[in-house]
């Protein structure tokens, strides 16, 4: 099978224009904003995004991916290609969260400290994959902030998600390596807050005769978008040797509802689903079950979570068990919603999961 042919964490402590021609996008010419954080000069003016390309992936043959032999770190690289597109199925995150589609006071930090990507020091398009251990500002001149005039920076939401990609230490184009994708949480992030996501990431235990490679992508909107994920996934099969009959997909609190919002819509792709303190908000996830059944699942949550809902993570596994889904629950006694590293470090769950394998 060919993926090209075939084709939210919610931590309290946390959230180009395109050199190459621009292809004509529905409603993203032209517009008004209203938001303060919009670097235009006055509150109501004309503006493009960073993106204008329209989300066709499989119409470009220019979409550039990283060579691993020459970068700086030949394990690990950034991958900024995808932010090149502009995705109609983008939501504003701020505009969501004003419109009250978010029902909930913590939200406000979003209203209060606006579009965290405009920040200088956050931005996550810079090329180096540990931008965010620098001591200098990481947005630099030439870089990820090189727009043309027409650009509002506060628009990146509308584009494809920036990435990053581990791979095994003894990686060899010869061999398929299962491919684990980390789905981090927040809806409102910082260096610190990237930093502490990758270093989650990084915990996830690692069998020494079986290694895989790590896709940790980094979101703008509050809930993950399923499209943008799956060429996310496309782009790194079409470039690094991925057996795509192991292809799993796990998240914390805002990730770990994302779990399931993407394999929603992405159901052939996933071999397996690890989701850890999934968020009950903005809406329920319980009306997906239906559609991720198919998918073996492991659930994991503490009954202590003070932030996301165990009664509602408890109920998904009860509906997807009245579905005849192969689903466990691993309810954390005095669990708290931190319990990421018990779970990622923990070689009987990371075993289950790297066990299942797609037909």
């Amino acid at each position: 099978m060919y993926l090209k042919k075939t084709y939210i964490c919610f931590f309290l402590f946390t959230f180009s224009c395109s050199e190459n021609e621009s292809l004509p996008i529905e409603n993203t010419a032209t517009s008004e904003i209203t938001s303060n954080n919009s670097q235009n000069s006055s509150t109501e003016s004309l503006f493009c995004p960073p993106c204008q390309r329209n989300n066709d992936f499989s119409s470009y043959d220019d979409l550039v991916f990283p060579n691993f032999e020459t970068s700086d770190n030949k394990i690990k690289v950034k991958v900024n290609t995808l932010t090149n597109l502009n995705y109609s199925s983008s939501i504003d995150p701020l505009e969501a969260v004003k419109d009250g589609f978010y029902d909930t006071s913590w939200f406000n930090i979003l209203i209060n400290y606006g579009y965290w990507w405009t920040d200088p020091n956050n931005d996550h398009w810079n090329p180096d994959a540990e931008w965010y251990n620098k001591q200098v500002p990481a947005r630099e001149p030439n870089l990820s902030n090189n727009f043309e005039d027409c650009v509002d920076d506060s628009l990146r939401w509308k584009c494809g998600y920036s990435f990053t990609v581990e791979l095994p230490e003894q990686y060899n184009t010869s061999k398929k390596y299962p491919l684990i994708v980390f789905l981090h949480g927040g809806v409102w992030q910082s260096r610190d807050e990237l930093r502490f996501y990758e270093n989650i990431g990084k915990t996830i235990y690692k069998f020494d005769t079986d290694p895989f490679v790590l896709l940790t992508p980094i979101k703008l909107e509050i809930d993950w978008n399923p499209k943008k994920i799956r060429d996310v996934i496309e782009l790194v099969t079409e470039n690094i040797s991925i057996d795509i009959s192991r292809i799993y997909l796990t998240g914390i609190s805002m990730g770990g509802r994302g779990t399931f919002i993407v394999a929603a819509e992405n159901a052939d792709l996933f071999s397996a689903l690890m989701s850890i303190s999934p968020h009950h908000e903005p809406y329920s996830y319980l009306e997906l079950a239906n559609k991720v059944k198919d998918i073996p699942i492991l659930i994991s949550h503490g009954d202590a979570d003070d932030i996301s809902s165990f009664e509602i993570a408890s109920q998904m596994a009860e509906e997807l068990k009245s579905l005849n889904a192969e689903i466990i629950f691993k309810s954390i006694k005095e669990g708290d919603h931190s319990i990421y590293d018990q779970i990622y470090s923990d070689s009987l769950s990371i075993s289950w999961l790297m066990n299942k394998i797609k037909d």
